[in-house]
């Protein structure tokens, strides 16, 4: 069941696109989609709430529906019962989702040079970026996270996005859906 999904979030800009998956999440997504100003932030949110709703109902014997989203003190969303492991980003036009039997944190962003300041204080670069952004949602514990590392991490580029997904397993699914797909 370890496996990435990805998909290129513009066609929800178009507003019969947007409404069709908004329809499609939880109440949760939409509330949280609802206080975004910016129309590509909104696609993001909803695009983010169709691929899980789509990677769930793909990899798992689960029903979306029949699912309680809950969130952790630290804002780490999870699965009332934890029947399965999930972790979300996006970046740019891109929006993914890492679905696992163990906990997972997944990050993309887009490959870029870093500032001095940035990889003189936090990273030499995206690679490193991404590892210390999906550890940190793994742990609950953010990019700042200091717990000894002892995760696997696996990576993916596409189209000059960085994916990186940390877990104590590989990850060598990725997936690439195309909207609209089925919700």
């Amino acid at each position: 069941m370890n496996c990435v999904y990805i998909t290129n979030i513009t066609p929800l800009l178009k507003p019969d696109v947007y409404k069709y998956y908004y329809d499609k999440t939880d109440i949760n997504r939409q509330q949280k989609a609802d206080k975004l100003i910016l129309p590509i932030d909104k696609a993001r949110s909803i695009g983010l709430g169709a691929l899980l709703r789509f990677a769930i109902e793909d990899s798992t014997d689960y029903k979306y529906e029949n699912l309680s989203f809950k969130t952790m003190e630290n804002g780490k969303p999870y699965i009332e019962g934890n029947p399965f492991y999930f972790s979300l980003s996006h970046s740019g036009d891109y929006a993914v989702c890492a679905i696992s039997d163990t906990p997972v944190g997944i990050d993309i962003e887009l490959d870029k040079e870093l500032s001095t300041l940035v990889k003189k204080r936090f990273a030499e670069n995206m690679l490193e970026w991404t590892k210390r952004e999906a550890k940190g949602k793994l742990t609950g514990n953010g990019f700042f996270d200091k717990t000894e590392d002892t995760f696997i991490y696996s990576h993916k580029e596409t189209d000059g996005y960085i994916i990186t997904v940390c877990s104590d397993k590989k990850f060598d699914n990725f997936y690439t859906y195309h909207l609209p797909f089925p919700c």
